[in-house]
C-alpha cells in the first residue's frame, strides 16, 4: 500500500499549490486504503473457499481410506473362552482374485454325482479333503451382503460365491476364500443346537458364525442329477437363541436350529526340534568394542607363580527368534538344537530381554618382583542367523502336528572376550624386563664310518609302504615331495632350461652305465680263462686295472667289486 501512495507524491511550486496537493494525497491515500480493504476482503474469501474445498477433498478421502480399511481387514476371527473375538494367526480371508492353486482353501462339503451318492455318502466320515475325482468340492467363502459379512458356498472352480440371509439370496463374483495358511491350523465341526453353548475356537463373519447343515438322502433333491453332504452357510446366535441359514441346492433359502460349526483349535504349546542355525550367512548388523576391565597384576612373593584374577561384568543380552508365518503368539515354546542341545524355554514370538552377568577369568604367569598392565576387551554384537526347524504343535486333547519352518533368530550378546596383556616389567624401577633370549648353541655332528657285506642272494622284496601321514578324509590331498629338484640354491625355482639339462644328464649317466655293464661282463669271461689257463702275473694285473676302471664308471657296490677281483 504505502508504494502505490509513494507513486501519486506531488511536488509543490507555492503556498497555493501546497494545499491542493496535501487536499489531493489525502483522496488518494483514503482511496488506497478501500482499494487495499476490498483486495484483502476478496483474499480472504478466495482463502475461505479454498480451505472449504480442502475440507471436502479431506473428507472424501478419509471415507475412502475408511472403506479401504473395511475391505482390506482379511483377518479371521474365533471365539475365546470368555466370549470374546480373537484374531486367528493360521487362518486367512483371501481375496479370489489372489487364489493360486497353491493355496490351502477349507472346505465345507462335496457336490456328488447321483450315480456314485451311495458309494460317496457311506464314507462321508472320511476325511473332507480325501482326492476322489466324483466329488465337486464345496469351499468356505464370505461375501459383503447388504453392508454384512456373510459366509456360504463356492462350488469347485466356479468364481462365484452364494450367500443369503433372512430370505434374500445372492450369489457375488467379489468375495473371499478361507483359506489355512501352511495348513497349519487345526480346523473341525463341532456340532451345535440351541441346547448346547458355541463351542470355543468358532469361525466368525463379522457378527455370525460359519457353519454348515448336514443333508439327508431325504431332503435330497431327485430331480437333480447330483447331491450335497452339506449345505455351508451362516449361523447367527442373535436370531431366536441361534438359527443357520443356508441356500439348498435349488436355489431357495433355508433355516434349522441345528448345524455344525467351523472350529479352529489352537495349541497350548509349542516345540522346536531339529534347529540347524545357518552359520555360514549370519549377518552383523552393528559391533561396537567395549573395555570391561583394566587393572594390575603384581608377583610380590619371592619365587615366580601363575596369578589369577576373576573379572565380573554385567551387559544387556536379547534373543529374538521372531514370529514365523501361521505361528500362535505367546505360547511357551522349547527349543532343540540339531546337535541334541536344548536351550532353555521362550515365549514364542516375543523378545526376551535380560541383565546378565558373567566371569572371566585371567591367567599368567609372573615371575618375583614384576607386573604387567592387563585389559578385557569384548565386541558388543548384534547379529542375525537364518535357521531351520521342524515345529511341533501340542494340543489339549494330546493330538500333535508338525510342519518344517524357517526363521532368522536375532541376539544381541558379548562376543570376543579376550584379555590383553602389556609388557612385564619390574616392580622397583618400572623398567621392562628382557624378552630376548640367548641364541641356541649349535653342536657339530659326529660321523662314524661303518663296513658292511652285502649279499645279493639275501636281499628280498618289501611291499611298498603308504606315508602315515596321509590321511584318506582330509578334503585337500597332501601334495608328495618334487624329487626333481625343481630349487636353486637361492631358494628360488629353477628355469626351465635347467629343467632340460638335468634330464639330458641323466640320459647320458643311463648310456654310460649300460656299456660298463657290458664291458664289465666281456672282461671278466675273458679273466675267468686267461686264470684257468694260468697266464702271467701282468697280464692279469692288465686286467685288474681294466676292471677297476670299469666298476668305478659303472660305481658297483665295494663288496661286489671286492669278490670280483680276488
Amino acid at each position: 500500500m504505502l508504494g502505490n501512495i509513494n507513486r501519486f507524491i506531488l511536488v509543490p511550486r507555492d503556498d497555493g499549490d501546497c494545499r491542493e496537493s496535501v487536499q489531493m494525497s489525502v483522496l488518494l491515500v483514503e482511496r488506497l486504503i478501500q482499494l487495499e480493504s476490498h483486495r484483502e476482503t476478496r483474499s480472504v474469501s478466495l482463502r475461505a473457499k479454498k480451505m472449504s474445498w480442502q475440507k471436502d477433498y479431506l473428507s472424501v478421502g478419509l471415507i475412502g481410506v475408511l472403506l479401504l480399511l473395511t475391505y482390506a481387514d482379511n483377518s479371521v476371527h474365533i471365539s475365546s473362552k470368555y466370549g470374546q473375538l480373537v484374531t486367528s494367526s493360521t487362518l486367512n480371508w483371501l481375496p479370489r482374485t489372489h487364489y493360486d492353486s497353491s493355496k490351502q482353501i477349507v472346505v465345507g462339503g462335496f457336490q456328488i454325482p447321483r450315480e456314485n451318492e451311495e458309494d460317496l455318502m457311506a464314507s462321508n466320515n472320511a476325511p473332507l479333503n480325501r482326492p476322489n475325482p466324483f466329488k465337486r468340492p464345496l469351499h468356505v467363502c464370505r461375501a459383503l451382503h447388504n453392508g454384512v459379512w456373510v459366509s456360504g458356498t463356492q462350488l469347485g472352480d466356479e468364481k462365484r460365491c452364494t450367500v443369503s440371509i433372512h430370505g434374500n439370496v445372492r450369489s457375488y463374483e467379489k468375495y473371499d476364500l478361507l483359506e489355512n495358511v501352511d495348513n497349519a491350523a487345526r480346523v473341525s465341526w463341532r456340532h451345535w443346537d440351541i441346547y448346547t453353548p458355541l463351542p470355543v475356537g468358532a469361525v466368525a463373519t463379522d457378527k455370525m458364525y460359519v457353519a454348515r447343515y448336514e443333508v439327508s438322502i431325504d431332503e435330497a433333491n431327485p430331480s437333480l442329477p447330483y447331491t450335497y453332504t452339506h449345505y455351508i452357510g451362516t449361523m447367527n446366535m442373535n436370531d431366536n437363541f441361534g438359527t443357520i441359514f443356508y441356500v439348498k441346492d435349488n436355489g431357495i433359502e433355508n433355516t434349522a436350529k441345528f448345524c455344525e460349526v467351523l472350529v479352529e483349535a489352537e495349541p497350548i504349546y509349542y516345540e522346536l526340534s531339529g534347529v540347524r542355525l545357518n552359520w555360514s550367512k549370519k549377518r552383523v548388523i552393528k559391533r561396537t568394542p567395549r573395555l570391561i576391565w583394566a587393572g594390575t597384576l603384581k608377583n610380590d612373593a619371592e619365587k615366580g607363580s601363575k596369578l589369577a584374577e576373576a573379572v565380573a561384568y554385567s551387559y544387556n543380552y536379547s534373543m529374538y527368534w521372531g514370529q514365523g508365518h501361521a505361528i500362535l503368539k505367546g505360547l511357551n515354546t522349547s527349543i532343540l538344537l540339531y546337535n541334541g542341545t536344548n536351550l532353555p524355554h521362550i515365549i514364542w514370538g516375543i523378545e526376551e530381554r535380560e541383565n546378565r552377568t558373567e566371569v572371566q577369568k585371567i591367567e599368567i604367569y609372573l615371575e618375583p618382583g614384576t607386573g604387567v598392565n592387563v585389559t578385557l576387551k569384548a565386541n558388543y554384537t548384534d547379529m542375525e542367523v537364518p535357521y531351520t526347524g521342524e515345529l511341533v504343535s501340542h494340543y489339549e486333547d494330546k493330538v500333535t502336528t508338525s510342519r518344517m519352518i524357517n526363521g532368522i533368530r536375532r541376539e544381541e550378546t558379548l562376543l570376543d572376550i579376550k584379555p590383553e596383556f602389556g609388557p612385564i616389567y619390574f616392580l622397583k624401577d618400572y623398567s621392562l624386563v628382557p624378552t630376548t633370549t640367548p641364541p641356541p648353541v649349535v653342536t657339530e655332528p659326529t660321523t662314524t664310518t661303518v663296513k658292511f657285506n652285502y649279499d645279493e642272494t639275501k636281499e628280498t622284496r618289501q611291499p611298498k609302504m603308504e606315508d602315515p601321514g596321509l590321511d584318506e578324509n582330509m578334503i585337500v590331498v597332501p601334495k608328495t615331495s618334487d624329487t626333481s629338484n625343481m630349487q636353486g640354491d637361492d631358494g628360488g625355482p629353477l628355469s626351465l632350461q635347467n629343467k632340460i639339462e638335468t634330464g639330458y644328464s641323466a640320459v647320458k649317466r643311463i648310456f654310460y652305465l649300460t656299456i660298463s655293464c657290458l664291458l664289465r661282463t666281456v672282461m671278466l669271461d675273458h679273466y675267468r680263462r686267461l686264470k684257468s689257463f694260468e697266464i702271467i702275473s701282468p697280464l692279469r694285473g692288465m686286467f685288474k686295472e681294466i676292471l677297476a676302471i670299469a666298476d668305478a664308471n659303472a660305481i658297483l657296490d665295494n663288496s661286489l667289486y671286492a669278490e670280483r677281483i680276488n
